[in-house]
Formats: C-alpha cells, sequence, structure tokens
C-alpha cells in the first residue's frame, strides 16, 4: 500500500482539526475524515495509527494558535495573557473545550500547557527561574481546574466578554494575596 502524498496528508490534517474544533472529540473518526477527504481509509490511517494519535495533533495545533492568541493580548502579565488567550481559545474550539473535561487527559494537557507557556514566556525574554517555573505551574493548576469545573454555557462567545471581565478581576486579586502574602513573609 501507498502512503498519501503530502497534500492528502495535509488535507487530512485540516479535516481533522476543523471536525475537532467544531464538533469535537466524538465527531473526530478514521471513517468520517477519510469520507470528507475523498479517500478511503487507509490514508487516514497512514497519517495517524489510532484516534488518540488525531487528538494528540489536535491538541497540539490548538496550543500553537494558543501562542498566537496570547501574543495579541496585552496585559501586564505574560501568564495572564496566556490564561486569557486560553479562555478565548477554548470558547472557539469545543475539542480544545472537551480535553479539559477527561480524567485521563489531564497529566497530558497540563504537561503541554507548561511546555507551552515556558516557550511564550521565553519568546518574551523571560528567564524560567525556579520561582517563575513554581509560578507556572501553580497557574496551570490553577487554569485547568478553572476551565474545567465550568459550565459549558459559561464559555460561550455572546456569554465570554463578561465572563472575561469576572476573570480580570478573580486574576487581580490573586496577584494582590501572593503580594500580601510576601509582604507577611519579608517582615
Amino acid at each position: 500500500m501507498r502512503k498519501p502524498t503530502e497534500g492528502l496528508k495535509d488535507k487530512i490534517k485540516e479535516t481533522i482539526y476543523r471536525i475537532y474544533k467544531k464538533d469535537g472529540r466524538k465527531k473526530v473518526t478514521i471513517r468520517g475524515v477519510a469520507i470528507k477527504c475523498n479517500c478511503s481509509p487507509v490514508p487516514v490511517y497512514h497519517a495517524f495509527k489510532t484516534r488518540e494519535d488525531m487528538f494528540d495533533f489536535c491538541l497540539e495545533q490548538s496550543l500553537t494558535n494558543l501562542l498566537d492568541l496570547a501574543s495579541q493580548e496585552k496585559t501586564k502579565s505574560l501568564i495572564l495573557d496566556i490564561d486569557l488567550a486560553l479562555l478565548k481559545l477554548v470558547t472557539r474550539n469545543t475539542g480544545l473545550k472537551e480535553e479539559f473535561s477527561i480524567k485521563e487527559n489531564k497529566i497530558n494537557v497540563e504537561n503541554k500547557l507548561y511546555r507551552i507557556t515556558c516557550e511564550f514566556l521565553k519568546s518574551h525574554g523571560k528567564e524560567i527561574t525556579p520561582r517563575l517555573e513554581s509560578e507556572i505551574h501553580g497557574n496551570i493548576y490553577f487554569i485547568y481546574n478553572f476551565i474545567s469545573l465550568l459550565h459549558p454555557n459559561f464559555l460561550k462567545d455572546d456569554i465570554f466578554i463578561d465572563f472575561e471581565k469576572v476573570f480580570l478581576n478573580l486574576h487581580t486579586q490573586i496577584e494582590i494575596n501572593a503580594a500580601n502574602q510576601v509582604e507577611l513573609y519579608d517582615n
């Protein structure tokens, strides 16, 4: 059997990601992708051996988009830029939203978020010190659990603007509390 051409492989990847974003994980099937690409399932199998490989590809694509969105945010904190971009991305990406509700994916998603956050910070000239590393881990734990506990309706586009304000206020309060704790320990 021949492997799919690069053009067909790209079409398969684009199709998988489009389905993942729009309809979520359940709709991403090898047979469904083959139908949308007007090919047999064989080239899809060559491109992705399992559905889990497809989901991993989609998560990586989503996180690449996260970097682009985070670069557009202009708050006073690069970590907050990542958080806001992640919340925006989750509102537009059904598959990514589902990743936060699958317990088995928690460590995988957190590790990838950590990697992408470090990549983003380094691209902005930040050195990843042990203290910053600890802050990143704490933030990822917070944002992962925050998103996974939200009711799906809170992440709809029309509600997001108000939700973003609430999140910004929450993030500010956390920064204030952290600063107060530092003052307590310094005295």
